[in-house]
């Protein structure tokens, strides 16, 4: 989980059921409380898979690709700079590309590093990484989201979408 003290605070989405009684495409948007802002895309039924994850940054980008073999994060020293932040519709935008770096990831299987983390912490007594709190939050988020279909993409808070 890449920002683990976030809270997602409301959810945006759209889908479309084609061949099921569940949404086979959608676009999902998630605003969390810090200003931060995700979106995502899934489609069960394309040809083509996709396991690609982009992080942009003020001052570096990051491409996670999990479909890549060799180089399946790739840090981008890229950004904007903005000459002033008083007329920002009048400013000089600079943007900036640099180098990329790839660093090694060693290849293993997610699934069964979640299910090794669970047996360590029953055997180690303690809390796992993911909690069944971190589960619920999880479900929040989903049940948000069909929310959200159902009503033609509705900004859903997450508060009111849950245990209301």
């Amino acid at each position: 989980y890449l920002m683990p003290h976030e809270k997602v605070v409301a959810v945006s989405a759209h889908g479309i059921a084609n061949y099921y009684d569940h949404e086979n495409l959608a676009h999902l948007s998630v605003y969390f409380e810090n200003n931060c802002f995700a979106h995502f895309h899934v489609n069960w039924t394309s040809p083509v898979k996709i396991r690609k994850m982009l992080v942009g940054g003020d001052k570096k980008m990051l491409v996670f690709d999990d479909m890549e073999n060799f180089e399946k994060i790739k840090i981008y020293d890229a950004g904007v700079e903005i000459s002033s932040k008083e007329k920002i519709h009048e400013a000089l935008v600079q943007y900036r590309m640099g180098d990329m770096h790839s660093p090694k990831v060693k290849a293993t299987e997610a699934l069964s590093l979640g299910v090794q983390e669970f047996i360590s912490s029953i055997l180690e007594n303690r809390d796992p990484l993911t909690s069944g709190k971190d589960g619920l939050e999880v479900v929040k988020i989903l049940e948000a989201s069909e929310k959200s279909i159902k009503n033609k993409g509705k900004l859903i808070e997450i508060n009111q979408s849950v245990l209301a």
